[in-house]
């Protein structure tokens, strides 16, 4: 069985999160970078470096290996130490590894010995590679290979060929989740593939369905509200009678494809929004619309290419439509009116973004102390967040229960220094950090490539709508003279709705809270995200109150 090393704390988080995806270093190394030069498969696990159709030749040859390939199953090796005999002081059979032990107060660390020197007889933890993959560029060459834990059981067996594992490269070519577990027969395997295929052919219909609706209510908003004076008063009832159909086949479309994305999540199958399935579809659009712009007209029209291409226009502007609906809608795609007695609204808009790494000062999640905090290779020495500064002002500050809280590190040598953002590659200097997974986080963090940018918006636009949820609709709103709403579980669907319009699957929302308001979410002009609470009762808050 193959082998790879693993740092103790990596086998933690891999223990943690029953997976986990590590580099090691591409060998032999490139001699130096190529501008424009890419990785490119050449044969299972054998990749060449080609620029313009030029194979770029390294000290051992024209090919870089794999460390592992696809479906290969491991063990990893760790730090560890062998036991003594208490009886007489002797080495015996037994190992422990880092990753596993605690040092109690009073007690003597273990000696780790290298993982390098560590026996597959005592081997814990096991993995199948999932995906193998290169990441190069000016400042990083290395292999990409995640991993996903096994059993020691279903390890051996599928090592000896018992079970059933797949070496598809992603997840679009076979479910990597359940043939790693090993659970189910090549049978049951090829007919769960044609249940996921099914499935996301039929996602791609309701996508499409949905795109054309929602492009269409903006129209009705439109034409019903706004445009008014252009509308024979004759048409104005079919108008809203057709705007009331497709809402309720909006709604019903919209359920459907929430189980059917979650049927898809659940077999490790991928399982795109709407959103994405729209910016999918208008690359390729565009990218078909470049390949027929090179043929000359006679060519167009004996193929049929120009019907083709005037499809294809009149497609590209609809989901060009849509994307700029999805950041544009003010008052939500029906373009609802406020119901009478609720002509104002409490409402909380998010801040303006702040520069990211402009953070330098946190305060401590427990007794609320501001400590000046600074983060090595950030830009202007800042944090990326107020959240992650608020975290590292916890880390230092001296209070009972930041100190009570403080997760202690056993064992771990903090010599990592140097992160890789986990989008684009690029190596970030961050301070020293307990393992290279927590240097790749802090490097993602304070990356600037758009990625990482577009991450770190949603991540805390998603924080700071939820906040203003609360502040609305839970315990804090009596700051703001409303009763907190009722019922179990209702703030956190209030909350899970600005997750879904944070990161696209919807525009906006109207709920109506039973009794008390009626809730409504929708995204700015600015791309914000707009919470309202609207009631018999008004109140207008902007946003910085």
């Amino acid at each position: 069985m193959k082998a790879l090393v693993m740092t103790a704390q990596d086998a933690r988080e891999f223990e943690k999160l029953g997976g986990l995806t590590i580099t090691k270093p591409i060998k032999p190394a490139p001699a130096a970078y190529v501008e424009g030069a890419k990785m490119e498969e050449a044969a299972p696990g054998r990749w060449n470096l080609i620029r313009e159709g030029v194979i770029y030749a390294h000290d051992g040859g024209a090919t870089f290996t794999t460390p592992v390939n696809a479906g290969d199953i491991v063990f990893l090796r760790e730090p560890w130490a062998r036991l003594k005999n208490p009886a007489n002081g002797e080495p015996s059979d037994r190992v422990i590894l880092a990753a596993d032990s605690t040092v109690a107060e009073g007690q003597t660390a273990y000696k780790w010995a290298s993982p390098v020197s560590m026996p597959e007889s005592a081997a814990r933890r096991f993995a199948v590679v999932s995906k193998v993959e290169p990441i190069y560029n000016e400042n990083v060459a290395v292999w990409s290979i995640t991993l996903e834990a096994v059993t020691k059981a279903a390890a051996e067996a599928g090592e000896a060929g018992a079970l059933p594992y797949s070496d598809a490269p992603s997840p679009e070519e076979g479910s990597s989740y359940y043939t790693y577990a090993g659970d189910m027969s090549p049978e049951d395997h090829e007919r769960m593939i044609a249940a996921i295929n099914q499935d996301r052919a039929r996602l791609a219909e309701v996508q499409d369905r949905l795109i054309r609706i929602d492009n269409r209510r903006r129209e009705l908003a439109y034409l019903n509200f706004e445009g008014r004076d252009k509308v024979d008063p004759n048409d104005r009832a079919a108008l809203q009678e057709e705007d009331a159909t497709l809402d309720a086949e909006q709604a019903e479309l919209a359920r459907e494809e929430a189980e059917l994305r979650h049927a898809l999540e659940d077999a490790g199958a991928p399982a795109p929004t709407t959103a994405d399935r729209a910016r999918e579809k208008l690359a390729a659009i565009r990218s078909r619309r470049g390949e027929i712009a090179n043929f000359d007209a006679e060519t167009k029209v004996s193929n049929n290419y120009d019907i083709e291409e005037a499809r294809l226009i009149q497609e590209e502007r609809d989901l060009s439509a849509y994307l700029e609906g999805l950041t544009a809608a003010e008052g939500g795609p029906t373009g609802e009116e406020p119901p009478a007695g609720e002509s104002e609204q409490t409402t909380l808009d998010a801040q303006e973004d702040e520069e990211v790494g402009s953070f330098t000062f946190g305060k401590c999640n427990y007794c609320g102390r501001e400590w000046g905090v600074t983060l090595e290779g950030a830009k202007g020495g800042g944090y990326p967040t107020q959240r992650t500064a608020n975290a590292a002002a916890t880390r230092v500050c001296d209070c009972p229960e930041a100190v009570e809280n403080r997760k202690p590190e056993v064992g771990v040598a903090f010599a990592v220094t140097t992160g890789a953002c986990k989008y684009c590659g690029q190596l970030q200097e961050v301070g020293p950090h307990p393992s290279q997974a927590a240097a790749d986080e802090t490097a993602t963090e304070v990356c600037s490539c758009p990625s990482a940018r577009t991450a770190r918006r949603t991540a805390e636009q998603i924080e700071d709508a939820r906040d203003r949820v609360n502040r609305l609709f839970g315990e804090r709103a009596e700051d703001l003279g409303f009763k907190p709403i009722a019922g179990d579980g209702a703030i956190e669907l209030l909350e899970r709705v600005v997750e879904l319009i944070a990161r696209g699957p919807i525009s906006s929302a109207s709920l109506n809270i039973r009794g008390q308001c009626k809730a409504k979410f929708s995204i700015t002009s600015k791309g914000k995200i707009k919470v309202s609470r609207s009631e018999t009762r008004s109140c207008d808050l902007e946003a910085g109150e």
